[in-house]
C-alpha cells in the first residue's frame, strides 16, 4: 500500500480499498479553488496506480457530495466534474434557439461546421465520455433533419446524443430474440424538430418511446409529446431522469442507475409491445 500523502487541506480515509477524501467546502460552491484542485490532483497522482485502492469518493465537509467511482476514470475526468440533465429543456424554451445533440464524434464535427454558418444562436450538447462512432464521414447530416437509422413497424424509438447507439443495439436484440421490429430515429435536432419524419413514424407504429440522458420533462420526450399531441395523438413513453438530480459515477454505472442501458431499453420495449409484458 502506498503511504497516503499528508495534505493540510484534506482528510484522507482508507477503508476496505475505498479511499474517501474530505475537503472544506469552498465559499464559492460552484467551483473548487485552484489550490484545492492542485492538492486533490496530487493525491490522485499518488494513489492512482495502487492496486489496494479500488475506488474513491470525494466529499465536502457538511455533506456535499462531489464525485465517486473507479479511481482511474475519476482521475481522468476530475477536472471536468460538472454535469447537468436539464440543459435541453432550458435551451429549447429560448426564442430562436436551435438545439442540437449529435450522436457521435463525426456528427459533432458536422454539427459544429453547420452551426458556424447558421444565423441565430445554436446550443450544441456534447459529451465528455468516450462513445462509439457509428456514423461515417459520408453519413448525411443536416440540422433539423432526423435520421431513420433502422426502419420498423412495431414501435418508434426516438433518441438523441450518444445513447442513440444503445437504442440501435437494443433494436437489433429485440429483432433477433423477440421478433420485435423497432424503428430507430436519431433526432439529433431537438429544436426545430423534423416534424415530417416523426409524424410519419408515429402514424406507422402507433407507439413511441423516447430515450435521452436528460430529465423526462422538457427535453426530447417533451418536445415529441407536444408535437404528436397536436399532429397525431399517439402513446408516447419516455426514458430519462425522472425528476431527480443526476449523481456522479462512471457512465456505465449511471446508465444502469437511471435505467437507460441497452438492457433497460430492451426490457421497456418488450413491456410496451408484447401483450404478456416481456414474457414470450
Amino acid at each position: 500500500m502506498t503511504q497516503l500523502p499528508e495534505v493540510d487541506n484534506l482528510l484522507l480515509e482508507l477503508d476496505a480499498g475505498w479511499l474517501t477524501i474530505w475537503f472544506n467546502r469552498p465559499e464559492n460552491r460552484n467551483a473548487l479553488s485552484q489550490g484545492l484542485t492542485d492538492d486533490l490532483c496530487s493525491v490522485l497522482n499518488t494513489v492512482r496506480d495502487d492496486r489496494s485502492v479500488r475506488g474513491l469518493t470525494l466529499r465536502g465537509k457538511g455533506g456535499f457530495f462531489c464525485a465517486g467511482g473507479d479511481l482511474k476514470s475519476f482521475k481522468s475526468n476530475f477536472q471536468g466534474g460538472a454535469q447537468g440533465a436539464e440543459d435541453i429543456a432550458l435551451a429549447r424554451v429560448l426564442p430562436s434557439m436551435t438545439v442540437v445533440a449529435p450522436a457521435d464524434y463525426l456528427q459533432t464535427q458536422k454539427a459544429v461546421a453547420e452551426a458556424a454558418q447558421m444565423k441565430g444562436p445554436v446550443y450544441l450538447r456534447l459529451t465528455r465520455n468516450e462513445s462509439p462512432v457509428f456514423t461515417t464521414k459520408k453519413t448525411p447530416f443536416e440540422v433539423g433533419k432526423a435520421q431513420v437509422l433502422k426502419k420498423g413497424e412495431d414501435i418508434s424509438i426516438i433518441a438523441c446524443g450518444p445513447i442513440v447507439h444503445d437504442a440501435l443495439l437494443a433494436a437489433r436484440e429485440l429483432e433477433l430474440k423477440f421478433r420485435i421490429d423497432a424503428e430507430v430515429i436519431n433526432c439529433h435536432t431537438i429544436k426545430p424538430l423534423d416534424e415530417e419524419v416523426i409524424v410519419l413514424s408515429a402514424l406507422k407504429t402507433k407507439k413511441v418511446l423516447t430515450i435521452e440522458e436528460h430529465q423526462v420533462a422538457g427535453g426530447l420526450g417533451g418536445a415529441i409529446a407536444e408535437l404528436l399531441s397536436e399532429k397525431v395523438p399517439t402513446s408516447v413513453y419516455k426514458m430519462g431522469l425522472k425528476d431527480t438530480f443526476s449523481e456522479s459515477g462512471s457512465y456505465k454505472d449511471l446508465l444502469n442507475k437511471y435505467e437507460l442501458s441497452r438492457e433497460h431499453i430492451v426490457k421497456k420495449v418488450k413491456s410496451l409491445v408484447l401483450p404478456t409484458h416481456g414474457k414470450k
